[in-house]
């Protein structure tokens, strides 16, 4: 399941799975090295800049809820010509609230 979401065996909480496409413009991995560069970076930016959700950032990179779709975007985007591309998995999991009957809403998408 690329996009799921699991639930808990008590059902207040929810995880979410996303997949980020992304350009490796740097050595962010060639030979152990473990240093990120600068904004310049797809993937270096969304590393340092914590997906740049508090800054206004021209983002080229794509977002989506399926490992495939974000290689599809990136590739549709970028094409052939970029030698190094990336997806980054993130796992987000929210806690659920009772809505006036008990039962348990869980929304990721906020």
């Amino acid at each position: 399941m690329d996009s799921r979401s699991m639930r808990s065996s008590n059902k207040k909480r929810v995880e979410r799975v996303f997949y980020h496409g992304a350009t490796v413009t740097c050595s962010l991995g060639l030979d152990k090295s473990t240093r990120i560069c600068s904004i310049t970076c797809g993937v270096c930016k969304i590393i340092g800049q914590n997906y740049g959700i508090h800054e206004k950032i021209n983002w080229i990179e794509s977002f989506s809820t399926s490992c495939w779709s974000a290689h599809r975007n990136i590739m549709k985007q970028f094409g052939d010509g970029v030698s190094k591309k990336a997806i980054i998995i993130s796992g987000v999991i929210a806690k659920c609230k009772e809505d006036d009957k008990g039962e348990s809403m869980c929304n990721t998408y906020n």
